[in-house]
């Protein structure tokens, strides 16, 4: 029986050893498929894309990335849930982030988006972002920025055509935000509790729930360029009191704000 248990023993440690070489070989060959590591920096240099290549990638020596070469869009899932992955700098050359990109890379807090036109789906979902700037995407599509909690700051393009449906919910962190232009997705900034300064510029609409229980705002105006603002879009905004509506073509729905909210409309 001793010998058996034995045995036992030193099958399980062989198959452990093997398990444990496998996934370092799947690593190796993961790092392989980049075009090159510049030591100096440890910055993996990725020259080809393709969907789903990175997705799920554990390792220590993934953590700052260089899409260079002829990329000029990052495909679906290409970095989804990388856990070790916290920099990422893209070629000027790259305009598209496509669906679920960058989702759930919950360490990344560094990536230049200056030349970004399109941000996907849930793209940067549950990322460690701190200050993004969007200067040149027009559309925004839908839980791009979700959840990144410490999401604190956003400069957005002049040319922004479409914030999508909660493109920005539950970023808790967010303290201001000026909105330039285009439309305002279903609860795009819902729940953003810290959310005390909102402005817009020629924004055409704001949808249902764009802002609803963002507690901190205290004003808001209204431009006239404004056609349109939906159901619920800033109820559960409890210290907002008074709002000025710069043009009675504006139509408001009757429960878009609290009830003992002041409407103004200016002359």
């Amino acid at each position: 029986m001793i010998k058996s248990a034995i045995k036992a023993t030193i099958i399980f440690i062989v198959l452990a050893s093997l398990f444990v070489h496998c996934k370092s070989q799947e690593h190796q060959v993961v790092l392989a498929n980049a075009n090159a590591l510049t030591q100096a920096t440890n910055m993996i240099v990725i020259k080809k894309i393709v969907e789903h290549q990175y997705e799920g990638i554990d390792s220590a020596g993934f953590t700052r990335i260089e899409l260079a070469g002829d990329i000029i869009s990052v495909p679906q899932w290409a970095f989804a849930i990388v856990s070790t992955l916290e920099e990422v700098k893209l070629a000027p050359n790259i305009k598209l982030l496509d669906d679920n990109a960058f989702f759930s890379c919950k360490k990344l807090s560094k990536i230049n988006l200056n030349n970004i036109e399109v941000v996907g789906e849930n793209c940067f979902k549950f990322s460690n972002l701190e200050d993004i700037s969007l200067i040149g995407a027009y559309e925004i599509k839908e839980f791009a920025f979700s959840n990144c909690l410490k999401l604190k700051k956003i400069k957005f393009s002049d040319r922004l055509k479409t914030i999508g449906d909660f493109a920005f919910s539950g970023d808790s962190a967010l303290v201001k935000c000026h909105i330039p232009s285009g439309e305002i997705g279903a609860g795009a900034f819902m729940g953003c509790s810290k959310l005390a300064q909102i402005s817009f510029g020629k924004v055409v609409s704001i949808s249902r729930a764009a802002f609803l229980d963002c507690v901190s705002i205290n004003s808001v105006v209204i431009p006239s360029t404004i056609k349109e603002i939906g159901n619920e879009a800033f109820l559960g905004c409890i210290n907002l009191k008074e709002v000025i509506v710069n043009s009675h073509n504006t139509k408001i729905a009757e429960d878009a704000f609290e009830p003992d909210v002041i409407i103004t409309y200016k002359k």
